[in-house]
């Protein structure tokens, strides 16, 4: 049988992050999930690394010398088999229960935030449907590097209908970082 959390793919690009991503891993790896990490022209090879582990799936993208993480996401979701898509950035460390709890807030009609998003880290946190997240027409690529682009799906997704549902940050750790990570 299939646990609920088994329909959550969870999205998480890099470039540049593999300490990062190497201290999340085994919160991701906790919630028997489908997990997919985007390797955007990752100078330290995020996805050679992450490859190996079980429940990881691996997009390469190359020849990229910007970070475009709304380009990042949609790569991720074109390539997520589950039902639900959740957007994890590679600083973020998952409790065990994050999946559940994900899963249980995510009513037909609701998209999920992650309590008080102007935190550091917890912003770009987004869950939803894939047929909704597709819907509202995935990320804008027109926005380049990061920031406001989960802003701006969170209005696309509310314009074609749906409510936000939120869960606590407490099912999440931002690791510290400055702003040239």
């Amino acid at each position: 049988t299939r646990r609920s959390s088994d329909l959550l793919s969870l999205i998480v690009p890099c470039m540049g992050r593999l300490r990062h991503l190497r201290k999340s891993m085994d919160g991701l790896l906790s919630q028997e999930c489908e997990i997919v990490v985007v390797d955007w022209s990752c100078p330290d090879k995020c996805g050679e690394w992450a490859i190996g582990f079980p429940t990881v799936k691996v997009v390469k993208v190359t020849g990229k010398d910007k970070f475009n993480l709304s380009s990042a996401r949609n790569e991720g979701a074109k390539n997520a088999s589950e039902e639900h898509l959740c957007f994890i950035d590679c600083d973020m460390i998952l409790t065990p229960q994050f999946a559940e709890e994900v899963l249980m807030a995510m009513e037909i009609n609701c998209y999920v935030s992650f309590g008080n998003y102007s935190s550091s880290g917890f912003a770009g946190m987004t869950a939803c449907r894939t047929m909704d997240f597709w819907a509202a027409g995935g990320y804008n690529e027109k926005m380049e590097g990061w920031g406001w682009e989960d802003t701006d799906l969170k209005k696309r997704l509310l314009h074609i209908g749906l409510k936000e549902s939120t869960v606590s940050m407490s099912l999440a750790m931002h690791i510290p970082h400055d702003e040239n990570d």
